[in-house]
């Protein structure tokens, strides 16, 4: 595990336990949010307060997340957060490597993090046809 999963996953725990204990974020998390992911931490807490993170499971535990985006498309994301099929994901974190994530994954581990994700179940089949379905 690289240094800076370490540190994310300490911070996203933290997190957790603040927002589970106080129901909001301090501005020291928030200020250690802002130095770590930069610019796609605005938008991530947009679509968090829109309540824009979905995690799909199903019966025999296959998971993905889906993210909708304030334009109505949906960015679907392994449980793995290893990939986004987003513009940023593809340039801004693959190609250039400017950023630690996009957007779309930071709002679905802020979710996950405060316990705002909504949970819905689906078949594997389903699931399968959500990641056919998904542009790229």
């Amino acid at each position: 595990m690289s240094t800076i999963d370490l540190v994310s996953n300490k911070l996203f725990e933290e997190i957790k336990q603040e927002y589970d204990k106080y129901g909001e974020l301090s501005d020291s998390h928030i200020s250690a949010l802002n130095c770590m992911f930069g610019q796609p931490l605005l938008a991530a807490l947009d679509l968090v307060d829109n309540s824009a993170v979905t995690h799909i499971v199903s019966p025999s535990e296959k998971e993905v997340y889906q993210v909708c985006s304030n334009s109505g498309r949906k960015y679907t994301c392994p449980a793995s957060l290893q990939f986004c099929p987003c513009m940023s994901f593809a340039f801004g974190v693959i190609k250039r490597g400017e950023l630690i994530t996009c957007k779309h994954v930071l709002a679905i581990l802020l979710s996950k993090a405060m316990g705002l994700c909504t949970v819905v179940e689906k078949s594997d089949e389903e699931i399968s046809i959500i990641l056919f379905q998904q542009e790229y």
